[in-house]
């Protein structure tokens, strides 16, 4: 989400915050994906020797 600080054809100070951007939804996205990649990088040992004994490596 974009907040935006001022109104089109306003002047704005040197230094105004003129937009603030609510980025909440997609750290929490961000999070989830870091916290599926661990799982995932957990897990792949134990596929891939699962996957050499059904080829009978």
């Amino acid at each position: 989400t974009v907040n935006l600080h001022f109104r089109v054809g306003y002047l704005v100070d040197k230094g105004q915050l003129i937009a603030a951007i609510d980025d909440r939804e997609i750290q929490a996205q961000l999070e989830q994906t870091q916290a599926d990649l661990h799982k995932a990088n957990a897990k792949a040992p134990y596929t891939q020797r699962t996957i050499g004994l059904e080829r009978g490596l």
